[in-house]
């Protein structure tokens, strides 16, 4: 029985996903509800940051943060090959992250970078918060 699942899974995978592709302001996965930015400025609660580990082009593992922008759904054809897909910007690794000597990460978002690779699966990130930075200069 297995192997044939696994069959119809790779029919349906080799036909490739439909082109109408399902997008979304809010998605639950992983035990979190992610939003898009857009979303996040609607609501009370910011969903929108994420962090991934990945490996970079030296293959070192490192973490990258950013924010998700568009969440988009591919459909193979069965519910099991659903693909959730969040489409980031990402901050520039390791200019716009300092972390100070308490291990408090400040991320800064004018650093922008990795242009060319926006999407990641939805099943590999976690959610973070990122809060203003209020230490400089103040009043």
């Amino acid at each position: 029985m297995g192997q044939q699942t696994n069959l119809k899974e790779l029919y349906h995978l080799a036909m490739g996903s439909s082109s109408t592709v399902l997008m979304y302001e809010g998605y639950d996965i992983n035990g979190y509800t992610f939003y898009t930015r857009k979303q996040d400025a609607k609501s009370a609660n910011q969903n929108s940051g994420v962090q991934i580990k990945a490996y970079d082009c030296e293959n070192h593992v490192q973490t990258y943060y950013g924010f998700i922008e568009e969440i988009w759904e591919l459909d193979y054809g069965l519910e099991e090959l659903k693909v959730p897909l969040f489409w980031c910007k990402w901050v520039r690794v390791p200019k716009g992250i300092m972390t100070d000597k308490y291990g408090m990460r400040t991320i800064d978002f004018k650093h922008l970078a990795y242009l060319d690779e926006p999407f990641v699966f939805a099943k590999d990130v976690v959610q973070v918060f990122y809060g203003k930075n209020l230490g400089h200069g103040g009043g």
